[in-house]
């Protein structure tokens, strides 16, 4: 095998790797962030509608305001991640064409860490747990409320 002709097929595995990861940007902007907005969103609702009809015979009131807290911390969370994710995946797609013109000028390839990734990591983490915190500080006061 000649050199032009690892040069073409490292060409044409880099263009589909970043093919492929803007496929998956578009994806994974879809589904993950998309439903744990919904799922958050639609919990802090519920829980306002079925807490303002029994108002009068709460105990216990600041449990629910702690839930509504980590559910609201989790929407905010979700929807930087929404934001942020498309830096990181512009970030890398900006990777992988330094990558390609590193090959076009026969020049060894080093591929570069992209920070955007670890701090989507984070609010994701954070917007996760802020929602799982707002469900179980809401059962517990619903709990307490109606037992």
């Amino acid at each position: 095998m000649n050199k032009s002709t690892v040069k073409e097929k490292n060409l044409e595995s880099l263009y589909r790797w970043r093919e492929s990861i803007d496929k998956e940007r578009i994806e994974i902007a879809n589904s993950f962030d998309k439903y744990l907005l919904t799922f958050a969103t639609g919990t802090l609702y519920l829980s306002v509608l079925f807490t303002s009809s029994i108002k009068n015979a709460l105990t216990l009131k600041f449990l629910l305001g702690v839930g509504w807290i980590f559910l609201i911390i989790s929407v905010v969370f979700t929807l930087l991640s929404i934001f942020l994710s498309e830096h990181a995946f512009y970030a890398e797609i900006g990777n992988i064409d330094s990558m390609i013109r590193e090959i076009d000028y026969d020049k060894e390839t080093t591929g570069k860490k992209n920070c955007w990734n670890y701090i989507l990591y984070f609010f994701q983490i954070i917007g996760i747990g802020a929602f799982i915190a707002g469900v179980i500080f809401l059962s517990i006061a619903y709990y307490v409320n109606l037992k």
